[in-house]
């Protein structure tokens, strides 16, 4: 072993250079491979009704009389593989569809379409595809559903393969616990190796932990689960049509678009949205996403403890404690609020960055604020609430030079880091033209509380319970530290390091206490709306009062924590051997019950009767949005019919083609008069017109509906080309962000250079 350790360290920047070069290998030889394609021939054979017309082409009508699977195909023997399914179609109806089935028992990783639907062929598209994974070589059915109504025609049906880079993951995986393993084994101390490796068991039991609900073949249908599915759709078709950042989502209202991540910062679904444009299922970019964020969450939060208490054990029961608790799950597993648990993760990187404050604390906060701002807006602002009392709880200790200027570089860093979306939003939000200025929730902010009763649950029982608390065991956890705080507050050693332990522990026990009291549902959240518009603006904002039990839950742990930390310091040396062991049952009591709470809570979510989905495909799922809080005032989300309005008849429209938000269509107009075109997309400020040949712009406005309006000069005649393109200002600050990410990287790393050249 020690050779080749030794080998490793000699060679250590030739082995990396070749590792990344036996990664690039194999991803291409996969893609390379995994080009095989299939077209499915059909004839007069394969149909029950219908007519084969004279371009090859399966064609059905009402005149038929007949509905049903009316198209039903055997291919030849296919191998084993991913698969994509491409129908090619033309109908005015959308309730046709089709399905695919395995000859072989087992080869398809499941029959699609047949449990509860066909895969639906909407008339806003000309062509669907959905995953075919198969894990033997087998014959497949494809059966076309012809529902009665209109017309269907079926031009071609194809069977691409897509490459699963599976394989490469696991071995970029493999390679890089290779790589830390031989890395530390070298330059480390044996119980330092041995301590790191308890660490990461620690954490992979965690993660191993708060992910046992979805080790099985579906996914749980919570309150948003819907909605976030169909964000990562289109995040995903944001980039497949050229958009970075995504400003449009391309999906959304029968593909009229929606410019929600122009409002919703959502930085993190790029990730899930990814593997969709890699060929991955949305099940797998769900499950994939929830367990990264798992693992980012125990992972940040062992970081930040460890940082404040100097102690590995405490904290992997801080990580663990805050990872596990009650209402982080609720929101993964019951309410899917995807934005909100993200944030979560990355409020202990505020937490850390108030604490070290004094010194390189900045960069933790500005990252956690970051973090924030790109999951979940709201939790960052109730994050600055229990801030502004923090300030005014420590106000002399704030206002100190040193303190103060790392808040003022901070909050710099962050606004520059987060500028590429502050920008267009406050642009969007200030034009006073969208839904969302006039939008108002559907219960009343005060009914939104947590009774006191809820407090003292251990577990939730079914996805329709109201439980939205950190559970039993850390509100216990918290009493225990604010004794502790009573009992040690007048004995805390002397030092710095120690008063920092005790300012922590007496902050978090009222802020944690704030946060439960502001969560509650007794306070008169509608009578303190009364007192202003301002203030009624804000209470509305804040629409769910529970989501303070997520800062109640980290200020909570925290709490525990830093507790713990004085117990250790704080006794007596004679009486230090009693008291630790206490202190030691005490926190594996707490890890017990929160550990019990968990498995209860997964055991009556799973056999509650809670709806267990299967969304395999990607844009298939038969669901009408109804946050249409991001469209223009003018608006109507039920009239999104894809056909083009034009002002006259002399206004001509050939070869029109929409794909995603991007539209290319020949015009001519006429007319001596100006003219216009609707086109099937919502108006917002970020698209652009221009004739292709000359680069001309077009003047767009908003039309019927709120459709974008084309604007067509006098006797113009030429290829009108529309995509999403965003202002110069926005640019702009993109650059800034991504100038100042880089400026903070250097100087973070000039920081470490300087102290691994003094060590």
């Amino acid at each position: 072993m020690k050779k080749i350790v030794q080998f490793y360290q000699d060679n250590f920047k030739k082995l990396i250079i070749l590792q990344i070069a036996l990664c690039l290998l194999f991803t291409a030889f996969i893609t390379v491979t995994s080009k095989r394609e299939y077209g499915v021939n059909f004839g007069q054979e394969n149909l029950s009704a219908g007519h084969i017309s004279e371009e090859g082409y399966a064609v059905f009508g009402e005149e038929d009389g007949e509905y049903g699977l009316l198209l039903d195909i055997v291919t030849g023997v296919i191998k084993k593989g991913w698969y994509k399914v491409k129908v090619e179609y033309d109908t005015g109806y959308d309730d046709n569809g089709f399905i695919v089935q395995a000859l072989k028992e087992g080869a398809l990783n499941r029959d699609i379409g047949m449990e509860n639907r066909t895969i639906r062929l909407r008339a806003s598209r000309n062509s669907q595809e959905i995953h075919a994974w198969l894990e033997k070589d087998s014959e497949l059915r494809i059966a076309v559903h012809y529902c009665g109504g209109g017309y269907l025609q079926i031009n071609r049906i194809m069977l691409r393969q897509i490459p699963d880079y599976t394989p490469v993951a696991l071995m970029i995986a493999v390679l890089l616990l290779l790589n830390v393993e031989l890395y530390e084994t070298g330059r480390l101390s044996k119980e330092e190796v041995k301590r790191r490796r308890y660490v990461r068991l620690g954490i992979a039991g965690i993660v191993l932990l708060s992910s046992l609900p979805l080790m099985n073949q579906y996914n749980i249908h919570g309150h948003d689960y819907e909605h976030h599915l169909y964000s990562i759709e289109g995040i995903a078709e944001g980039l497949l049509s050229g958009q970075f950042p995504v400003r449009i989502m391309p999906n959304w209202w029968n593909e009229f678009g929606d410019g929600a991540p122009m409002f919703y910062a959502d930085a993190m679904m790029y990730i899930p949205a990814l593997l969709l444009v890699l060929g991955y299922s949305m099940q797998t970019a769900y499950k994939f996403y929830i367990v990264f964020i798992n693992l980012l969450t125990a992972w940040i939060a062992y970081k930040c403890f460890v940082k404040i208490s100097k102690d590995s054990k405490m904290a992997l029961l801080g990580a663990f404690l805050y990872t596990l608790n009650l209402y982080r799950l609720i929101d993964i597993y019951i309410r899917c609020a995807v934005g909100e648990y993200t944030a979560l993760t990355f409020l202990p990187l505020i937490l850390l960055g108030i604490y070290l404050i004094e010194k390189e604390g900045w960069i933790y906060l500005a990252l956690g604020v970051t973090g924030c701002i790109q999951s979940h807006m709201l939790v960052c602002v109730m994050s600055a609430f229990l801030f502004l009392l923090f300030c005014l709880l420590n106000i002399r200790w704030v206002f100190k030079r040193r303190i103060f200027l790392n808040f003022c570089k901070a909050g710099i860093f962050s606004l520059l880091w987060n500028l590429w979306f502050i920008v267009p939003f406050l642009n969007m939000y200030g034009s006073n033209a969208y839904k969302i200025h006039v939008y108002k929730a559907l219960r009343s902010t005060q009914e939104m509380g947590v009774p006191v009763s809820s407090l003292f649950y251990m577990c939730f029982h079914t996805i329709h319970d109201k439980i939205y608390v950190m559970g039993l065991p850390l509100l216990a956890g918290l009493a225990l530290a604010a004794v502790v705080f009573v009992v040690f507050g007048r004995r805390i050693p002397a030092g710095e390091e120690y008063r920092k332990q005790g300012r922590l522990l007496g902050t978090s026990i009222v802020l944690a206490s704030a946060a439960l009291l502001l969560s509650m549902e007794f306070i008169p959240y509608n009578r303190i709306s009364l007192v202003h518009r301002a203030v009624e603006r804000l209470v509305s904002m804040l629409e769910f009062p529970f989501r303070f039990m997520g800062l109640a839950a980290l200020l909570s742990v925290a709490a525990i924590i830093s507790a713990c930390t004085l117990w250790k310091s704080g006794c007596e040396a004679e009486e230090r051997g009693k008291l630790k062991n206490a202190g030691y049952m005490a926190a594996a009591a707490l890890a017990v019950f929160v550990a019990a709470g968990t498995l209860m809570s997964y055991h009556n979510l799973l056999t509650s009767g809670v709806m267990l989905e299967q969304h395999k495909e990607y844009y298939v799922m038969e669901y009408r949005m109804s946050a249409n809080k991001w469209l223009p005032l003018e608006a109507d989300d039920s009239e999104t019919d894809q056909s083009l309005l034009t002002s006259s008849e002399d206004i001509a429209v050939l070869d029109y083609d929409k794909k995603y938000t991007n539209i290319s269509m020949l015009c001519a107009n006429d007319s001596a008069e100006e003219g216009y075109i609707d086109v099937p997309l919502f108006y917002y400020p970020c698209y652009k017109a221009e004739d292709e040949e000359t680069g001309e712009a077009l003047s767009l406005t908003s039309g019927e509906n709120a459709r974008i309006r084309i604007m067509l000069p006098p006797g113009y005649q030429g290829k009108v080309t529309l995509r999403v393109s965003e202002r110069k200002l926005w640019r702009m600050t993109e650059l800034i962000s991504v100038l100042s990410a880089a400026g903070a990287l250097w100087l973070i790393a000039g920081k470490g250079k300087r102290k691994a050249e003094r060590q």
